[in-house]
């Protein structure tokens, strides 16, 4: 049976509104929770296996990304050690490989990026604060296929295991500096290739990993 991963327009608006509805409950009563915005950069190295008349083909790939993005980790109350974490963002492929061939992105887009994760909250001292979350990771990015064929629309959709460790140094009551570091591995991938209506998508199987650091700034909720 076929699977069906891809986030739809409707359903990323629901994932958009269950993000603002637990910023408003969570952040309500809960100090211990933050909202933050930061940089971060991306190395992905990863092998596509492709099966083609019963014969599997591989091609090993790896990119670099860097963009920006808005997090945070929300808190039922001061003293829950579990709470949610979230990050939405996008960024821009700077390098790319694709076999032995270097792959020319100056005509790629942005890769949008969303996450939801369980973190365990741990402090050390009054400035120090460390988290640890797993969750799912959701990438998505839409370009054409060729440029002297606009019409024909390549749409790239990967949902990943993600498993992070953030710090946070106090810098006033309401002031942090946030860094971390993440990694994550594909579960399931998809490309469509859509031209006019015709439209046909291809699950492909992704073994690799993507190591992901961010630094930022944090305001306590």
């Amino acid at each position: 049976m076929k699977k069906n991963f891809i986030v739809s327009g409707i359903m990323r608006k629901a994932l958009l509104m269950v993000f603002v509805l637990c910023f408003c409950v969570f952040s309500t009563f809960a100090s211990k929770s933050w909202f933050g915005i930061e940089g971060f950069t991306t190395r992905s190295e990863e092998t596509r296996i492709y099966n083609l008349l019963g014969i599997d083909f591989s091609e090993d790939s790896t990119a670099t990304v860097m963009g920006i993005a808005v997090s945070g980790t929300l808190f039922p109350n001061q003293e829950s050690p579990l709470g949610i974490g979230y990050q939405i963002g996008a960024g821009k492929i700077i390098e790319a490989t694709q076999g032995s061939s270097q792959e020319d992105v100056s005509d790629y887009p942005l890769t949008w990026r969303g996450s939801l994760s369980i973190q365990y909250g741990a402090t050390f001292t009054e400035q120090l604060s460390m988290e640890l979350g797993v969750g799912g990771l959701y990438e998505s990015m839409t370009r054409g296929a060729d440029s002297n064929n606009p019409e024909v629309i390549v749409e790239y959709n990967m949902l990943s295991f993600i498993a992070n460790t953030k710090l946070l140094l106090k810098m006033s009551d309401s002031l942090a500096i946030l860094g971390g570091l993440s990694v994550s591995t594909p579960l399931s991938s998809e490309t469509t290739v859509t031209s006019g209506s015709i439209s046909y998508g291809s699950y492909i199987n992704v073994i690799g990993y993507t190591i992901l650091g961010q630094l930022g700034l944090a305001l306590s909720l």
